[in-house]
């Protein structure tokens, strides 16, 4: 196919680890202006005019790419990623499509294969001349109806996942390009170039996300109709417009766009940093609970990793399917607004009595989740990974800081019963429900569905990383990690990287323990004995306990009575394995 060259510019679980497990969608980002860490200046920039449609839930718009071509012979073809197109198999699937594309002035013939765009200019680009590329594109956002993304479809989704954890499943395209009513989210809405070993392709998904970009200069201007907000990656600048604003950051990874209509906004500071919290007015008490938790994480990741990589930090209520629970950007985390929900309010009259009973496998879950997603700023958007080959490099932090984080603000026991629900318990559950114990250190698109790969790599990768804790004390644990922070912004690191911070090589006995754990949690199956061996007596009790018969049992029992109690409303009469 070729487009048109146009030189014009348009003005344009348990709990939340087991219910939410399957769907967390952990997103590479990176750094803003104002950090403290020694990122390197990116060669990469995007200039980007966009408008956006809430209503109808579309965007279209035109953006410049610069770089310096980096190879050692001529580059016959430039690849960009399409990212809302990812796992798109027929062309009705697509997202995200190219209306014209010019290299350099020049016309290109363009291929579009799944999430994946191929420029093929006339003459092959030389080695280290400057290469700009201009692209028209349009999108449109998947729509959810308020019964396709409550709290009962997200727990039921994630039920059918537990107990299907062993058969493969399709990710289907726009995981987090999605819209309602009065919001809509636009998860990388822009082609963007393809890091190197970071294609998407146009091949099926099953688990594990695919964005992996390199830190980049961004400019993002968008246009929006009179009454909508807007909030997006970067720092915002000073509007020349009441329906046009601005976004400019350095060494952003990801980016993202979110847009809303009667949203209530509240702003805190944190660490330098100003924090807001953008939600619907009803789910108002919910979205102050999670940004005040937000900003206890921010304080205390930058006091003891480093300085904020951002200037501004915004979370989001936004809606997202069911599988999706959670996803972070460069410089704006979104959660589920089904996780904002008050089971115990008016709200919660009319959901199954299966999610009434056990409340504590939700409340507080929106608070951990934008923790959570806050620490991704440092490890996975401020230092980058490949998140199909080595996602733990990511997670692993991620996990373990969160987990510091909850004790440093509520206490070991809080910190405890982190560890136990979102940890431990997706991979019993996993187990329970006749999945096998797997090695973490495996491609993320090998395991058959979200549900199998969070109970192995987040599992083991965060536990990995307690263990290293442990073995090394918190105080040269938290040394190891801010030197993999330093080291690393701006990069993508590697397992051996979060090694050689951790243990450097200069102490061989303490290295060699290390090792040991990282071979133990990654490449070995200890998975029954160092996080604990299915309870098949739970999913197959015959006694379904209620509430007010549960005793102080343990939240994996919770859970597990939960599933029970959800086939018996539909009629199941055994559980797997049985």
């Amino acid at each position: 196919m070729r487009l048109r060259a146009n030189h014009l510019r348009t003005a344009c679980a348990v709990s939340l680890a087991v219910l939410l497990a399957a769907g967390c969608a952990g997103v590479a980002a990176g750094q803003n202006e104002g950090s403290g860490h020694a990122t390197p200046r990116s060669s990469l920039s995007y200039d980007v005019d966009v408008s956006v449609d809430l209503d109808a839930g579309t965007w279209r718009g035109r953006q410049i790419v610069r770089y310096v071509q980096k190879s050692r012979r001529p580059a016959r073809e430039v690849v960009f990623n399409l990212y809302p197109n990812a796992g798109a198999s027929r062309l009705s699937e697509r997202l995200l499509d190219i209306s014209a594309a010019s290299l350099n002035g020049g016309a290109v013939d363009v291929t579009i294969r799944g999430g994946e765009l191929r420029l093929r200019p006339r003459t092959p680009i030389a080695p280290d001349s400057d290469v700009e590329v201009a692209l028209e594109f349009h999108g449109r956002a998947v729509r959810l109806q308020p019964e396709d993304s409550d709290l009962s479809a997200h727990v039921n989704d994630q039920v059918s996942m537990i107990l299907n954890s062993t058969e493969r499943m399709r990710v289907m395209p726009g995981r987090t390009t999605t819209v309602s009513a009065d919001a809509m989210l636009l998860g990388n809405p822009f082609p963007m170039l393809a890091a190197r070993g970071g294609r998407v392709g146009g091949g099926q998904r099953r688990a594990g996300d695919v964005v992996m970009a390199d830190a980049a200069t961004w400019r993002i201007r968008v246009a929006s109709p009179k009454g909508i907000d807007v909030v997006a990656s970067g720092n915002r600048s000073a509007s020349p417009g009441p329906q046009l604003t601005v976004f400019e950051g350095e060494g952003l990874r990801t980016v993202a766009v979110f847009v809303s209509r009667g949203y209530e906004t509240a702003l805190v500071e944190a660490a330098g940093a100003r924090l807001a919290g953008v939600c619907a007015p009803v789910h108002a008490p919910a979205g102050r609970r999670a940004l005040e938790a937000m900003r206890g994480a921010v304080e205390y990741y930058a006091e003891t990793f480093g300085p904020a990589p951002f200037r501004e930090l915004t979370l989001v209520e936004a809606p997202l399917a069911p599988g999706t629970s959670s996803a972070s950007f460069s410089g704006l985390v979104a959660v589920a607004s089904a996780y904002a929900t008050d089971i115990r309010g008016p709200e919660g009259k009319d959901l199954p009595g299966y999610i009434r009973d056990t409340p504590e496998l939700m409340e507080g879950e929106i608070e951990f989740a934008a923790m959570h997603e806050a620490s991704k700023q440092w490890w996975g958007e401020l230092v980058g990974c490949d998140p199909q080959r080595s996602a733990y490099v990511e997670d692993g932090p991620a996990t373990v800081s969160a987990v510091m984080a909850l004790e440093a603000l509520r206490g070991k026991d809080a910190a405890a019963l982190a560890i136990e629900q979102r940890l431990r318990a997706p991979y019993r559950v996993y187990r329970m429900f006749g999945g096998q114990d797997e090695t973490a250190h495996r491609r993320a698109n090998d395991f058959p569905n979200w549900f199998a790969y969070t109970a192995i790599v987040e599992t083991k990768g965060g536990l990995l990383m307690l263990a290293v804790r442990e073995r090394l004390g918190h105080e040269r644990f938290v040394e190891g990690m801010r030197r993999f922070a330093e080291a690393f912004a701006g990069r993508i690191a590697r397992p051996e990287d979060l090694l050689d911070a951790l243990a450097p090589k200069t102490d061989q006995a303490l290295r060699k323990d290390v090792e040991k754990l990282f071979e133990r949690w990654l490449r070995q199956k200890y998975g029954d004995t160092d996080i604990g061996a299915p309870e098949y007596a739970v999913a197959a009790a015959p006694d379904v306990v209620t509430k007010k018969e549960r005793g102080p049992g343990s939240p994996f029992e919770w859970f597990g009575r939960l599933v029970v109690r959800k086939l018996v409303q539909v009629g199941k009469a055994t559980a797997k394995p049985f």
